[in-house]
């Protein structure tokens, strides 16, 4: 659609996975893009686990880079939002076991 970039919010928690999801891109390996678009979804689907950017900062907290809290007026995740949160970073492999 003419886009020459984007600014995504998940790239702080993904880089790798974007990165390798624009370089495919870019390299004409769609099948290689969309594999990667693929492993991306479940991260995308988890932001409306909260409001933005309480999922966003929760996850960079979860993966060791302390960004601290959502302010005022955005609230914190609940435990289940939490834990599914947690689910989705092991298996895009951005947390370790």
């Amino acid at each position: 659609i003419g886009a020459k970039g984007i600014v995504a919010a998940i790239a702080n928690v993904a880089p790798d996975l974007v990165m390798e999801l624009y370089n495919a891109f870019v390299a004409g390996d769609f099948a290689r893009s969309l594999a990667a678009q693929n492993r991306l979804s479940p991260l995308r689907a988890a932001l409306t686990l909260g409001t933005f950017p309480a999922v966003i900062k929760e996850a960079m907290i979860m993966i060791g880079r302390p960004v601290g809290p959502a302010r005022s007026p955005v609230g914190k995740l609940s435990e289940k939002a939490r834990q599914e949160l947690r689910k989705v970073l092991l298996e895009i492999g951005s947390l370790a076991g």
